[in-house]
């Protein structure tokens, strides 16, 4: 039989092969840097983030080039400059075996995109990467895109625990750069490194968050003379997955204020907490906080994945934003407005404001929650941390039985009626409408989407009232 294995298909194959797979033998070598820009274009020089951000080591934007394959965009580097190696196969993971795969793009008729998130691990380069393939016109067609986000590889578990957050905020930055592409490309990159310093800023301030392990009795839990306000304050945090934040004058009383509402966190949750910081201001999907003296407005609130619980300590008042379902319809109206405001002449009067207003006060707190610090104020001290231990265990299997509950009924119809909801609220005891939200809460966290299977999807009913009246 001929030896093949010199030819010169055999050699143009390995050649092929070497490019995207990388070298043999698991070692990872530096290759040469591929073009920034395409052919004709003067190089552009990688931009900056911000210099005291320790989370975040580099962002890429690549591309796919029909003559050179993936390739470098633009680069945004932090303190120290990104090596060829995590470069070069940041973008071969990224768009290697994307094209085609239309996977990035919204439902038929939404017109908005819906990228592709991943990532990948990099341990010989010391390196993470999440990259968001989606498609954007360039230079006349449309044309593949990967945003890539590197971290360093030592931080992976804190990474981990706000890989939710980090995923989001680059579903929000995407549309902002395929409206900034399409209408003004001459300066879209520009722009586009304005958006990335919040970016990086709020993705810096979680990964660096977290709190220690706290002792029980530097918690709330043993004064008795605030107990109904403790009360609308552990509801309210409950009520709104476990996001809220503690503004006050002392930083003593926030601190201790945090403390007890961390015991109702999981761990994973405590690892984006934070006591008070000073000089720092709010900061969105950081779980729970500690402020002084920083007002928050609607416009920084809104932007968290979670409806938050607003406690002010001085004040000894509690408020809260809308229910989950209707948080998240308020906030896609804030993000929505936000991409039409990059390329509209009077952005500066296109301010967004709730027509339902974002807060409401708490006024009264959940009978389970009154009943729990009353059976509690009767044990010693050293029985209180188990008894609080017990109580949230049997929250939590409440809300197991409310989701088989939820899911039994959508397997015979498919919405659940008003009859069957007060029947169930029956059977499981939550006569209180406190208590109803309170569970369905944790039923969110446990099992995303039964809050809005239970209480509806607000856009759509409005959609239905509009056609309903649209028709007389």
């Amino acid at each position: 039989m001929a030896n093949t294995s010199n030819s010169p298909d055999q050699g143009l194959l390995n050649s092929l092969w070497t490019y995207v797979a990388g070298p043999a033998g698991g070692n990872v070598r530096a290759p040469r840097r591929l073009p920034a820009r395409r052919g004709g274009k003067k190089k552009i020089p990688p931009g900056k983030l911000p210099a005291d951000t320790s989370s975040v080591n580099g962002v890429l934007l690549c591309l796919w080039d029909n003559i050179f394959g993936p390739r470098v965009e633009q680069i945004w580097e932090g303190e120290q400059p990104l090596g060829d190696g995590v470069v070069n196969y940041s973008i071969k993971h990224a768009l290697c075996g994307e094209i085609g795969s239309g996977g990035d793009t919204g439902e038929e008729g939404e017109g908005e995109q819906q990228p592709m998130t991943k990532i990948h691990l990099f341990p010989d380069l010391e390196s993470l990467v999440t990259i968001s393939i989606f498609s954007a016109p360039y230079a006349g067609n449309v044309t593949k895109f990967g945003l890539c986000v590197i971290f360093p590889m030592a931080g992976l578990d804190r990474y981990l625990a706000m890989h939710m957050v980090v995923e989001d905020r680059l579903s929000l930055l995407i549309p902002r750069l395929c409206v900034l592409l399409e209408n003004t490309p001459d300066t879209a990159l520009e722009l586009f490194s304005q958006q990335l310093d919040p970016f990086v800023r709020n993705i810096d301030s979680i990964y660096v968050s977290g709190i220690p392990k706290i002792k029980f009795s530097d918690t709330a839990f043993y004064d008795a003379t605030f107990k109904e306000f403790l009360a609308c304050v552990i509801t309210s945090h409950m009520q709104t997955m476990g996001s809220t934040v503690v503004a006050g004058s002392n930083a003593e009383e926030v601190n201790k204020m945090v403390s007890t509402l961390s015991f109702f966190l999981s761990p994973e949750q405590r690892k984006r907490c934070s006591f008070v910081v000073e000089g720092r201001s709010y900061v969105p999907d950081l779980v729970l906080q500690g402020l002084i003296g920083c007002p928050i407005t609607d416009e920084e609130v809104i932007q968290t994945l979670l409806p938050t619980t607003i406690v002010d300590i001085d004040r000894m008042q509690v408020k809260k934003t809308h229910a989950y379902h209707v948080h998240s319809v308020l906030r896609r109206e804030y993000m929505s407005l936000a991409v039409k405001r990059l390329v509209c002449e009077d952005a500066e009067k296109q301010l967004w404001s709730s027509r339902y207003g974002l807060f409401q006060a708490v006024g009264s707190p959940a009978p389970i929650v009154v009943e729990f610090l009353n059976e509690m104020a009767k044990l010693p001290p050293s029985l209180r941390q188990m008894y609080l231990e017990n109580f949230t265990r049997v929250l939590t299997r409440r809300a197991v039985v409310l989701i088989k509950y939820v899911g039994a009924r959508l397997d015979q119809s498919e919405l659940l009626q008003t009859s069957t909801i007060k029947r169930m609220r029956g059977d499981l005891e939550l006569a209180s409408d406190l208590d109803f939200e309170l569970l369905l809460a944790i039923a969110e966290r446990y099992s995303p989407g039964t809050y809005v299977k239970v209480a509806g999807d607000p856009a759509i009913i409005e959609e239905v009232f509009l056609e309903l009246f649209e028709s007389f």
